[in-house]
């Protein structure tokens, strides 16, 4: 995680020669900030189940779009998981 332990101007001054490079970068992070200030495009890793191999996408679309996607799929699954419970 390269914001570990950075202060905000740090955290920009990160940003900043990130987006100043000319060549490609790949980085790995959770702070949103940095997400929002680097990333051109998101490549999501799923999960492999049942032994076979994970998947990366590219979602087409901002930061932004891909949380309320997320935060959508969670209350989706939170109320299948509530229906089927109820069910019993």
């Amino acid at each position: 995680e390269p914001t570990n332990h950075l202060d905000l101007e740090t955290i920009e001054a990160l940003a900043y020669a990130l987006n100043a490079f000319e060549g490609g970068v790949v980085f790995v992070s959770h702070d949103e900030r940095l997400i929002e200030l680097v990333a051109d495009e998101l490549w999501v890793v799923n999960r492999g189940e049942g032994g076979k191999p994970g998947s990366v996408n590219v979602f087409n679309g901002s930061f932004e779009e891909y949380k309320t996607m997320l935060e959508r799929d969670f209350a989706d699954k939170a109320k299948s998981k509530t229906s089927k419970a109820s069910k019993r």
